[in-house]
């Protein structure tokens, strides 16, 4: 239920098809950068050899959920495929481009045990680090609380407004984003600009509650145009995910 989001850029029309991410193919913005030299890395290939990395890896205030099914991982609904020894990209083998994917590459303790994973998206490596079932469940309990409660999350509706106003001017408040969700912006300011441009000067932000992965749900409604917005926060008041698709006229 609480699968979360590869967290960047999420778009869902054709228009908008900048970074397609979860059940469609996985999409990032520019080549992994270098794993850290300290990771360990090792050649596993078969089913027996992926039970390894089967578990529960904290990321920006959710789970993600790396399963074994029918002999292929999986990090929430997302295929993982196997690059080279501990390395792999979201998605199917020969659906994306080598040079535009998100990537996972687990890592090891001395002993060899998988204690987590770095997460390569827009140009940023992130530690994923493993969890056990108590963090597991209270991250899970956190979310359904948001959900149940379908009460928009401290400074969120503020924290979009400046991300819009800033993506127009051409100034996005690059402090308030997580590195990756940074990086995605800077990386599709142009893209995203040409596509808001006609839609005019910014009318409203309505919330329209909290979806099943705990992120605000918003209708921003603009001159000529109105666009669905999904939007999560960090505690610090950051934006760790973004999602956005054009509402039909």
């Amino acid at each position: 239920m609480n699968t979360p989001k590869i967290h960047g850029w999420q778009t869902k029309s054709a228009a908008w098809a900048l970074v397609s991410i979860g059940a469609a193919a996985v999409i990032a913005l520019v080549s992994p950068p270098a794993i850290p030299a300290a990771l360990a890395d090792t050649t596993s290939t078969g089913p027996a050899g992926l039970e390894r990395y089967v578990g529960d890896y904290e990321l920006s205030m959710s789970v993600l959920k790396v399963r074994l099914r029918d002999g292929q991982l999986v990090a929430g609904s997302d295929p993982l495929t196997l690059v080279s020894g501990q390395l792999f990209r979201y998605g199917k083998a020969g659906c994306c481009a080598p040079d535009s994917d998100v990537y996972l590459r687990f890592a090891n303790d001395a002993t060899g045990r998988v204690i987590g994973a770095v997460l390569q998206q827009n140009g940023i490596a992130t530690e994923v680090p493993r969890i056990d079932a108590e963090r597991t469940q209270a991250i899970d309990r956190s979310i359904s609380k948001r959900v149940r409660e379908q009460t928009a999350a401290p400074g969120s509706e503020t924290a979009l407004r400046q991300l819009i106003v800033g993506i127009e001017s051409g100034d996005p408040p690059y402090a308030e984003l997580s590195p990756q969700v940074a990086g995605g912006t800077r990386a599709l300011l142009t893209d995203l600009q040409t596509t808001m441009k006609p839609w005019g000067a910014l009318r409203s932000i309505e919330f329209r509650g909290v979806n099943s992965n705990g992120w605000d749900k918003y209708l921003v409604r603009f001159e000529h145009g109105a666009a669905s917005w999904e939007l999560m926060l960090d505690p610090y008041g950051v934006i760790v995910s973004i999602g956005t698709h054009p509402e039909p006229n």
